[in-house]
């Protein structure tokens, strides 16, 4: 351990002496040094030893031990593969010894090789293994630990030098950013993604998003199905949890209708799109199917440093982005109804669930409304450069990207002050349930609406098309709402304290990743290493589900059995 420590203290006499060229050779020294600590513990014999043992439910203990000690093993290979980044400059030696002076591609490989080195001899600590042992396995934490795992698998391709294009890098705390923006499918990122990274790079974050659009615990569920043929009561504890889907019989089928109307929808606008971009542009296909699935995902990325501000596009590309968009946002149990009752030609309405029927509604009536909003917000605007048909076909645009996906067609921050509140109401409100967008979700506001009317009415019961809401879902909507306002007055007051950046774009900045829009006034590549983290835990819970990551800390809830005496109490 030692040995880390003396790497990393000449690391930090680095960062303030670079010229000096002994430091550089006492990081080397030190590094070898380190090897040996790294690696001196053989476990395998010990791993064949216990894994028998792993069958015993008794030996949680013992597997919980392999695991860790399997990802440590991970990250000193990977630390291994970085330190021969950072000794490869050796191979071009010069009598000059202007090799020792690093450059920040090299820096940056000493920066991951540390942090790898350091989280390996963590993780492989008998005492941390016991702290996990003691952690109850539950369905949500069981996604959790899902999407965990795909975060540094994804920072980790992104870090690797082929993800980069040629005197280009990407910072750890960066490549783990844009591996959370990704897999939460929010679009905010610190680079700018079409000059950083390489086509390789591209294509993992390709499938990042496409993992993080689907959702990445229905994929896993979706593999165990298909491996064992059936749906474990594991599988739908987990779909249960993550998904709201109560129906154990028609798990298999509702993941295999969701993953084949995602590609159909995304191969689809992808071949349009081939057909409207420039034949001259460079990986036309991959281009068009890279902005199909970023749209269709409500991710937000996109591979032109103008994002949609650009002429390959266009106004039907634009036109088809918008549909993608759309048809994201709605989510898959009403894609699977619109697909149902598609052979109902006449009075389809009729056919339709009455959870998709108020799905559709209210995406119309914030389509009408966000779109009347924003044009009446920007015609009143003096210094708005817009002209009056452009503030028509943005306001509508807008409408689309802000609940969801995050697209530009020209800077935010262009905008009147007005508009920007009116982007942020359209933010928090989101897409709709099991969809691959965020916010408190349409559904909710709808059910709260019903609630109010229902109260002002003096209504008994609260119902939507001539059926009855539950008090336990009216309950879900409260407190998804409150806990939504709650994690976002956190961040914001936390992003305030530590950054010095205008508080309107830091609130702007917070409510965009917790709804994982993607919208940003210019804060993010400005936000400091602690602002980041804030960001992308922000991101996390949007994607995640607020109400998940609380059951996850909280673990199992036994109900309670006791039935208290009502009592009047003053509101309002």
């Amino acid at each position: 351990m030692s040995w880390l420590f003396l790497v990393t203290f000449f690391r930090i006499l680095l960062h303030f002496f670079s010229d000096i060229s002994s430091l550089t050779l006492m990081v080397d020294l030190t590094l070898i040094g380190s090897f040996f600590y790294l690696f001196k513990k053989r476990r395998l014999p010990k791993i064949l030893q216990i894994w028998e043992l792993l069958k015993f439910k008794k030996h949680q203990n013992l597997r919980v031990e392999l695991n860790l000690n399997i990802i440590s093993d991970v990250l000193k290979i990977i630390a291994l593969v970085f330190s021969f980044f950072w000794l490869s400059r050796w191979y071009h030696f010069s009598f000059d010894f202007s090799f020792l002076k690093p450059t920040a591609q090299e820096i940056y490989n000493l920066d991951v090789y540390l942090f790898c080195s350091f989280l390996s001899i963590i993780l492989g600590k008998k005492s941390i293994a016991k702290i996990f042992g003691r952690i109850q396995i539950t369905s949500a934490r069981q996604g959790l630990i899902h999407y965990f795992i795909a975060i540094f698998i994804g920072a980790f391709l992104l870090m690797m030098p082929f993800s980069h294009q040629p005197f280009q890098q990407l910072a750890l705390i960066d490549a783990f950013f844009l591996s959370v923006s990704a897999l939460t499918v929010t679009g905010l990122s610190p680079v700018d993604i079409a000059q950083v990274l390489s086509f390789e790079g591209s294509l993992i974050l390709l499938v990042l998003i496409q993992l993080g659009g689907l959702g990445l615990v229905m994929l896993v569920v979706g593999a165990s199905i298909a491996i064992n043929k059936r749906a474990s009561l594991n599988s739908v504890l987990v779909s249960q949890t993550l998904f709201d889907n109560h129906s154990i019989g028609e798990l298999p089928k509702f993941f295999s209708r969701v993953v084949l109307i995602t590609f159909i929808i995304e191969l689809l606008g992808a071949c349009l799109l081939y057909f409207l971009l420039p034949s001259s542009l460079d990986n036309r296909f991959f281009m068009a199917l890279f902005h199909s699935v970023s749209a269709f995902c409500n991710a937000g990325f996109s591979l032109f440093t103008e994002n949609l501000n650009n002429e390959a596009f266009g106004f039907f590309g634009t036109l088809i982005l918008c549909l993608l968009i759309i048809l994201g946002g709605l989510g898959f149990p009403v894609l699977i109804d619109l697909t149902q009752c598609y052979s109902h030609k006449k009075k389809i309405w009729q056919y339709l669930s009455p959870y998709s029927r108020l799905v559709i509604l209210i995406n119309l009536i914030l389509l009408i409304g966000g779109s009347l909003l924003f044009f009446i917000s920007e015609i009143f605007s003096t210094n708005s450069q817009l002209g009056f048909f452009e503030k028509i076909s943005h306001s509508i645009f807008y409408s689309i990207s802000s609940r969801t996906a995050g697209f530009n067609l020209i800077p935010v921050s262009d905008f009147h002050f007005s508009t920007l509140f009116i982007l942020i109401l359209l933010m928090i409100i989101g897409a709709s349930p099991i969809s691959t967008g965020g916010g408190v979700k349409t559904t909710t506001v709808g059910l709260l609406f019903a609630t109010v009317r229902s109260v002002l009415l003096g209504h008994n019961q609260i119902k939507i098309f001539d059926r009855a809401i539950s008090h336990k879902l009216i309950l879900r909507a409260v407190t998804i709402l409150f806990l939504y306002c709650f994690i976002a007055t956190l961040g914001i007051i936390l992003l305030i304290i530590f950054e010095s950046q205008s508080p309107f774009a830091l609130g702007f900045e917070a409510i965009s990743a917790l709804s994982t829009v993607g919208l940003s006034l210019g804060a993010t590549s400005h936000l400091s290493l602690l602002g980041k983290v804030l960001i992308m835990f922000l991101m996390f819970f949007g994607r995640v589900g607020i109400l998940t990551l609380i059951f996850a800390g909280i673990g199992l809830v036994k109900k309670s059995k006791i039935k208290y005496p009502e009592d009047d109490f003053f509101v309002g």
